[in-house]
């Protein structure tokens, strides 16, 4: 755990103990006048944060003001002391009065900068303390965490308070549309209350001369006593990490790494200074000890980092908002995310991060490189082009960046609270200007036309949570971009990464253009659970295409469904207007599991469209070369499906063994024969892991010959590439039918998944179309007998053809746009 013993989970838990003290101070807001004149201020960062700079905005434009910094701990009353500001402590008596009785209220981090007991009523300025990569708010689910197993019921209670400490913000500046349409996702804030103003916490970063921002960092540094006279002239690397939650910093330097990163700044007469982030100092302080080039400036030293990075040649971070502040500075930065995977999986991020960095490092040594590069030779190819990194990331993310973001922010408050008077109409957030709508692709046409087109229907698509554009929806956009380009196929994505077919527009989710586009659709086609009802209940269609034929139980037919979910399961299902199937027992088996009362669409899956290609020969070459395999390579698709417990039967290390042991078995084979026998890599396993596993399964020592394909958009292109297919229940085993490829069934814990977790809808110990295995021995042997054709499950593998692909022949997707015309979907 960090150092200061804070995380999500204890702060939750703290706010459910206090809901008596909200009920408490209810009568008093109701009671108690509030006065215009009268400001508090407060930042969970201390004096500072924007709030600062439009105290000093206040100030200067209101000479009769009555403010007052609300202060949390003595390091914070000492700042306000040296300030020379009028201070109380928040969560006192005179905090709770102060905070009572201002009209005002100016916060950074939540309205516990102040004293939330009192906020209700007032006007409540919310500056935040960065530009969000990661998560946020509502956005995140580290959000909600409280640390254990508590009934939904709690977590809900947690969510409304969130929700209601959001609805209390009358004013958040941000610096860009992009900015602001996660403020808006994250914190559930109507658009008129987002101010694209610049963010005042930036005044340091952009007003004055270069020249004099880079005197006022010095000034800052030296009077922390983070350098002295002797450091006249040296250079100065900011590190900046950002918080974990509660959980150790993985990027902490052990003994070789210090020593490493003291070499690099004697080699190029460097200050390095380590900034953590105030709730995760960590184990810093004792792993720089020695190295005197080594310089810690935690946030009790410089309450502003904004202050310091004028003076700053070089940032090196990992996902914190100080990277973007910095990137108005225009000098180098350094990405580096050591624990990137883990990181993504449980905070959660706006946007692939390479969108944001291009390119990161993953461990000390690769940092120590990036650094020498861009600072030893300035002029340089390496450094040019880092310099041009850093102000791509400032043009993505300020719309605004000029000074007097404090002025602005004044007036919008002035203007608010003075009846008659209102805001500068261009500075509020629009979401109808679409940020997050990718433009489409225009549509051609054999016949040109002078008249203006008439907007046809508008479809709306979702796979996988938005965190794919795939599966059975991307097969019926296929078919309609094909057969009615004036549909407008619109996709919802969980980031701008995730890339959506050709043609199509990408929304991302809970942006103000996925809500617009939600209520225009007329039509929602997704592969898994609608999670929001739809916007026009009755007007609009829903097409629940699933996302594979089940042999595991779903839904009602699970072992032990609770009430709770059985309700939520009927809400569910009570959602379709339409059910597509693949074949006649998922007809039966979806039906039945979902309770599902309304019309069965019995077509084939549109996403096997692709494994009954005209030339399979040439689709299996073609996909060889996109995939970057060789022509005469033994390929193996190893694609797995979930476990609710989250175990994985075999392992990265399990599958370079099986791996080794086909690769040797097939050089003794080869040398047996007179052969020369075959390298290793000529048996490669590409190993697709399901979407709900967050570890890779991939390399583990054995080079290129074990590649983790997960990434890849769609099982067709590995399906088609590859000589045998290793599963366990996954659903990919009807569609690899398709194509007749042998499969193999690895199952280890099978009586385990069958009796106790989850169960099957048929005899899979009898009907399994290919042999299967408990042991990674019985798995090699499997392999290579499946690869050279095995007669014993040639009568299995037909009669599984015959019951659960009669449909799949190429037409599906074509299938299901005719019976969406003749159901009056398409309107």
């Amino acid at each position: 755990m960090g150092t200061n013993g804070f995380d999500f989970a204890r702060g939750n838990l703290s706010k459910l103990t206090r809901l008596p003290l909200y009920a408490l101070g209810k009568p008093a807001q109701w009671l108690i006048p509030r006065t215009p004149k009268q400001w508090v201020f407060g930042s969970g960062a201390g004096v500072a944060q924007g709030a600062w700079e439009l105290w000093q905005e206040v100030a200067r434009r209101e000479p009769m003001a009555r403010m007052v910094w609300l202060v949390a701990n003595d390091a914070q009353e000492d700042q306000a002391r040296e300030a020379g500001i009028d201070w109380v402590y928040a969560q006192s008596w005179r905090g709770f009065w102060r905070t009572l009785r201002a009209k005002t209220l100016v916060v950074t981090h939540g309205l516990g900068d102040v004293n939330r007991y009192a906020s209700g009523g007032g006007y409540v300025v919310q500056l935040w303390h960065g530009i969000p990569l990661k998560r946020i708010h509502l956005d995140s689910p580290a959000t909600l965490n409280l640390g254990r197993r508590v009934p939904a019921v709690v977590t809900a209670l947690l969510r409304r308070l969130y929700r209601a400490g959001s609805r209390r913000i009358s004013l958040f500046p941000v610096p860009s549309a992009l900015v602001a349409s996660r403020i808006h996702s994250a914190f559930d804030l109507p658009p008129e209350r987002i101010l694209i103003s610049g963010d005042p916490r930036d005044e340091a970063l952009v007003s004055g001369s270069k020249r004099e921002r880079a005197a006022l960092a010095c000034r800052v540094l030296e009077g922390a006593g983070v350098v002295g006279a002797e450091d006249s002239g040296r250079r100065v690397v900011l590190f900046a990490p950002t918080w974990r939650d509660g959980d150790q910093d993985p990027a902490v330097p052990g003994p070789q790494e210090r020593d490493a990163l003291q070499g690099l700044a004697e080699e190029l007469d460097l200050i390095i200074v380590v900034r953590p982030h105030p709730l995760g100092v960590g184990s810093y302080r004792s792993a720089l000890a020695g190295a005197d080039r080594l310089r810690m400036a935690d946030s009790e030293a410089v309450a502003d980092v904004n202050q310091i990075l004028s003076g700053v040649e070089l940032l090196i971070t990992d996902y914190s908002s100080v990277a973007m502040d910095y990137s108005l500075t225009g000098s180098h930065l350094v990405w580096f995310a050591p624990d990137r995977e883990e990181y993504e999986r449980t905070r959660g991020l706006y946007e692939d991060y390479a969108t944001t960095t291009g390119e990161h490092e993953k461990d000390w040594a690769g940092v120590v490189e990036r650094v020498r590069e861009a600072l030893s030779v300035p002029d340089g190819a390496t450094a040019r082009a880092s310099l041009l990194a850093t102000r791509s990331l400032r043009d993505r993310f300020f719309d605004v960046t000029e000074p007097g973001a404090p002025g602005r922010v004044y007036d919008a408050i002035l203007a608010d609270r003075t009846p008659g008077q209102h805001r500068d109409e261009e500075s509020v957030y629009q979401p109808q200007a679409g940020a997050d709508v990718r433009e489409a692709e225009p549509v051609a046409s054999d016949v040109a036309s002078s008249e203006p087109m008439t907007p046809g229907p508008v479809v709306f698509f979702e796979s996988f949570y938005g965190l794919r554009a795939n599966d059975n929806p991307a097969g019926i956009d296929a078919a309609l971009a094909r057969l009615r380009p004036e549909v407008r196929r619109i996709w919802s994505v969980a980031s701008e990464a995730v890339q959506v077919p050709s043609g199509a527009e990408q929304v991302v989710e809970g942006t103000p253009a996925w809500e617009a586009a939600r209520r225009d659709a007329g039509l929602f086609v997704l592969n898994d659970w609608l999670r929001t009802p739809v916007p026009r209940p009755g007007e609009q269609k829903v097409l629940q295409t699933w996302h594979g034929t089940p042999l595991k139980n779903l839904a009602l037919g699970r072992p032990k469904v609770g009430l709770r979910t059985r309700l939520a399961i009927l809400k569910q299902s009570r959602r379709w207007d339409a059910l597509l199937s693949q074949n006649p027992y998922s007809s039966h088996r979806l039906a039945t599991d979902y309770a599902f009362r309304g019309p069965v669409w019995e077509l084939g899956y549109p996403r096997n469209d692709r494994l009954s290609p005209a030339d399979p020969a040439a689709a299996r070459a073609a996909a060889r070369v996109d995939l970057g395999l060789s022509a005469h390579a033994r390929v193996v698709l190893y694609a797995p499906t979930w476990r609710d417990d989250g175990r994985i039967v075999l392992d990265g290390a399990g599958i370079a063994r099986v791996q080794r042991a086909l690769s040797a078995a097939d050089s003794i084979g080869a040398a047996g024969s007179g052969g020369e026998g075959t390298e290793g890599d000529d048996v490669v396993i590409l190993v697709r892991a399901h979407s709900r596993v967050a570890e890779g399964l991939g390399d583990a020592g054995a080079g290129t010959a074990v590649r983790d394909v997960s990434g890849e958009n769609g099982l067709e292109r590995l399906l088609l590439a590859a000589d045998v297919l290793v599963t366990d229940y996954s659903s990919v085993m009807f569609d690899a039918a398709v194509t007749s490829i042998p499969m193999v069934f690895h199952v280890p814990d099978l009586e385990l998944y069958r009796d106790s977790q989850r169960g099957f809808g048929l005899d899979f110990e009898t009907r399994a179309p290919g042999p299967l295995t408990r042991t990674e021995e019985e798995l090699v042997q499997a392999i290579r007998a499946a690869s050279t054709g095995d007669a014993e499950f040639e009568w299995r593998y037909a009669a599984w053809r015959a019951d659960f692909t009669p449909w799949d022949d190429g037409a599906a997707g074509e299938r299901v746009v005719r019976r969406l015309e003749a159901e009056g979907f398409l309107r």
